[in-house]
């Protein structure tokens, strides 16, 4: 028996243990957990060593679980060891972290789940208003039901979930890695074009390419129009990709309509998959994982497509090492038809009050002092749905 098939059969049992008994001597068969969206994450409440409930991000993207470091001491959780962060392609970066093991963990108040150990973070690494986060092996260690219909998760410690308008789709389950969380990975099709995706409901957008991915697929190709993106929010300088819109999704024989596709421009630490399917299509479907056959099933539900937030300026501000804001410029956006080039420099302004002025819907006026060659000029525009 394998590690992981022993960690997932304990988990069960722990599970089932923990569960009132229906009548003397019958466990239930189902564990309904309940889950909530809000910021752009998949959030359930996890009460550690007895301690009061948390809300915690579900990350089927992380490696390890997350918690912050004030929330392990106040938990009174022992540290162990340590442990490397990192997601696929390293979008969680590498950098080792002391471990925190906790005993027990209640999750939604039902579920019992025994000797977990977290990767300690600062409050502003984990964000939101996360105490931390679980990985994607607290899915993938039963037969359950990812219900967004219903905002439920289901766990079958006996049987398995009806199938009934559920759609087998090609797909696996594994562990790239000797440590860390197995994956969800799914193969569709954007704009008739084949690729593989991870499944992370950690990632709020609807899809994101690697580099490569996106090269292979001509979504890089000179003339397409596109919105600047920092792949990762507060890191400066950061890495800058670009926002493009795709014609259509294929997933299990359901179609997206012009999705957004966010391409990362840095070659991927580790190549593991084509990308990322981000929770602003995952909530779109429900979701049947069978753990034994490492597959999955999905079926659409009556949720709306949230809005889908990109860059509505098509300009980025980047700071640079002598203090100057530079800007990277999209094609065919609002900055590049009034003039605004790649190299320019916004004076007058500090970085923050440049970014709250490119916030806003389509009609917002922006006014912006640019300086090239040393002459500064004043730019107005409006902000535009131009994706």
């Amino acid at each position: 028996m394998t590690a992981l098939n022993r960690r997932s059969m304990l988990l069960g049992v722990a599970l089932a243990a923990s569960m009132p008994r229906v009548a003397m001597g019958q466990a239930p068969s189902t564990v309904n957990i309940p889950l909530e969206i809000r910021e752009g994450r998949v959030f359930l409440d996890v009460s550690l060593n007895g301690e009061q409930a948390r809300p915690f991000i579900l990350d089927t993207g992380g490696v390890v679980s997350l918690i912050r470091r004030d929330v392990a001491q106040a938990a009174a959780l022992q540290q162990v060891g340590s442990l490397g962060l990192g997601t696929v392609g390293g979008y969680g970066g590498t950098d080792p972290r002391e471990g925190y093991l906790a005993e027990q963990i209640l999750i939604g108040g039902i579920a019992r789940q025994k000797a977990v150990v977290f990767a300690g973070v600062d409050p502003q690494q984990i964000g939101f208003s996360a105490s931390g986060s679980l990985d994607g092996e607290v899915l993938t260690s039963y037969n359950c039901l990812l219900s967004f219909a219903e905002m439920r998760w289901t766990v079958f410690l006996d049987g398995f979930p009806d199938r009934t308008g559920f759609t087998h789709i090609s797909s696996d389950i594994r562990q790239p890695a000797k440590r860390g969380s197995p994956f969800l990975y799914v193969d569709a099709e954007l704009d008739g074009k084949p690729v593989r995706l991870l499944v992370d409901t950690g990632a709020p957008r609807s899809i994101i390419l690697q580099s490569n991915a996106a090269k292979r697929l001509g979504f890089l190709e000179d003339g397409r129009p596109w919105a600047p993106w920092r792949v990762r929010p507060g890191v400066v300088p950061g890495a800058i990709g670009r926002e493009i819109r795709a014609d259509r999704f294929d997933i299990g024989g359901q179609a997206f309509a012009k999705p957004i596709v966010s391409l990362r421009s840095n070659a991927p630490v580790v190549d593991l998959a084509d990308g990322l399917l981000g929770l602003g299509i995952i909530q779109r479907l429900d979701w049947i994982i069978d753990r034994k056959s490492a597959s999955l099933w999905v079926k659409r539900n009556d949720r709306r497509l949230p809005p889908q937030h990109y860059n509505r300026s098509g300009l980025l501000p980047i700071p640079e090492a002598d203090g100057a804001i530079g800007v990277e410029v999209g094609t065919d956006s609002p900055a590049e038809r009034a003039g605004i080039k790649a190299g320019d420099r916004i004076v007058g302004m500090p970085l923050s009050a440049i970014e709250q002025s490119l916030l806003g819907q389509a009609g917002k006026i922006v006014v912006l002092d640019v300086e090239r060659g040393g002459i500064s000029r004043r730019v107005t525009f409006a902000l535009q749905d131009f994706l």
